[in-house]
């Protein structure tokens, strides 16, 4: 399918769904596809759904077997889908984090494997990533199992996972998760002020606030980057991104979580090399670490310098970061600027060998056309490897400017011949361990 072929996005917002279609459709289902339902036609058995990736067969496939009938998706977009989930299908969060502490006073034997998989995130669309799962495993973000706590029915996740998403649905900053004499109390930071929301035993706020540090990466210090009290957790609720920003203190009464909650905007970066590739990616992933936190990425590539037969080949890759620059400090401040520092010298000959290349590819929505700075980059439907690279960390990625899916616009005969160098990857991201560890 071509880009011109792609339908606009449907609009949810203004659509009223009868109670019937989305009675037929379980809470658990719309949020693990990731689809809302819009209607059922009973002369033609056909349950319709909009859906942000309208390619994606194998969710098709799943959904004709689960309901009978046939399928059909109609375009949206995630944040019209999420906001459609969260409407059809309410949540009774406070009922959840009482039945969690109620579990964890009387543990009950775990049923059959599978049939309590995850309940609070499975209700939520809920997937979580620690702050630094993957990073230095050698795994892309698509092979590495990303949903490393899903698995997990614990009393202690499922708490853990209501109270985010309380906080998001109140909009608070955050909640706190502190030890007193009388226990441990869970409160929302709203107004900078804390407004408590429950009690809970002391023994199992402590159990939370350890499962919280193992989610944020802090009980693996050989591999975290941030001072021992603090950590990232990256996690979806309701089909939205969030990044949940750990800190962890003490007092007289005992240890306290202040977690800070705010939505995620998808940065990626684009980064390359055919000068000692082995050598300078490392250094400049280990400098960029001081400016973003990169989350994940895709596998390196192996390609021929454009038109140069004769220059060396190009690796490159893509990696996907949060940061509180804004694109033009990032680009200008932190990407360039790494550059430099590692001997580039920009010229007019875009294909020239170079010892590193850091192009700022997407900022969450932003479009922006100005004579240094565009965004989403050209690039992106110029070059294969660009897209390959985003397409791993994020298959159904749609194009700010277009809102149209990248894969649609980048199909997959444009990608063919890409191989990704598995081994070189591995090689670059222990480097990059060591080259943290040296620059501390």
């Amino acid at each position: 399918m071509s880009a011109d072929d792609i339908p606009e996005p449907i609009d949810l917002a203004g659509m009223e769904v009868p109670p019937e279609v989305i009675e037929r459709v379980p809470a658990q289902v719309a949020q693990i596809y990731r689809v809302a339902p819009v209607r059922f036609d009973p002369k033609s058995d056909t349950l319709t759904f909009a859906a942000a990736d309208v390619d994606n067969l194998p969710a098709r496939d799943d959904l004709r077997f689960l309901f009978g009938c046939r399928v059909e998706f109609l375009p949206s977009n995630e944040e019209a889908v999420a906001d459609a989930i969260e409407r059809y299908y309410p949540f009774d969060i406070e009922a959840e984090l009482r039945e969690t502490v109620e579990e964890f006073e009387n543990p009950t034997p775990p049923p059959t494997a599978g049939v309590r998989a995850a309940r609070t995130l499975r209700r939520l669309g809920g997937r979580i990533r620690s702050g630094v799962s993957g990073l230095f495993g050698g795994m892309t973000g698509n092979e590495r199992n990303e949903d490393e706590e899903l698995g997990d029915d614990s009393p202690e996740i499922r708490f853990v996972s209501a109270a985010i998403a309380a906080t998001i649905r109140e909009r608070a900053g955050g909640f706190l998760l502190e030890a007193t004499e009388e226990g441990c109390r869970l409160s929302l930071l709203a107004g900078g002020l804390p407004r408590e929301l429950m009690m809970i035993p002391r023994a199992f706020g402590q159990i939370c606030m350890e499962r919280v540090k193992h989610m944020a990466g802090m009980d693996r210090p050989g591999l975290h980057p941030d001072p021992p009290n603090a950590g990232l957790i990256m996690i979806t609720l309701y089909g939205r991104r969030h990044v949940c920003h750990v800190t962890m203190s003490s007092s007289e009464s005992g240890e306290s979580a202040e977690i800070l909650v705010e939505g995620q905007t998808f940065i990626f970066i684009s980064i390359g090399s055919s000068i000692e590739p082995e050598k300078n990616i490392p250094a400049a992933l280990a400098r960029l670490w001081d400016h973003a936190r990169v989350l994940r990425y895709s596998p390196f590539y192996h390609t021929p310098a454009i038109g140069r037969p004769d220059d060396p080949d190009f690796y490159n890759c893509v990696v996907s970061v949060w940061t509180r620059l804004d694109p033009r400090e990032l680009k200008f401040d932190a990407l360039r600027k790494i550059e430099a520092e590692l001997g580039r010298v920009r010229t007019d000959d875009g294909c020239a060998p170079r010892t590193i290349d850091l192009d700022l590819l997407l900022y969450g929505d932003l479009v922006v056309d100005e004579p240094d700075l565009r965004l989403p980059d050209p690039d992106i439907l110029e070059r294969p490897w660009l897209a390959a690279g985003l397409l791993e960390l994020e298959p159904e990625l749609v194009m700010p400017d277009t809102a149209k899916p990248l894969a649609g616009l980048v199909p997959p005969e444009a990608r063919a011949g890409l191989e990704p160098v598995r081994i070189f990857t591995e090689k670059v991201w222990e480097k990059l361990k060591n080259e943290r560890e040296a620059r501390r």
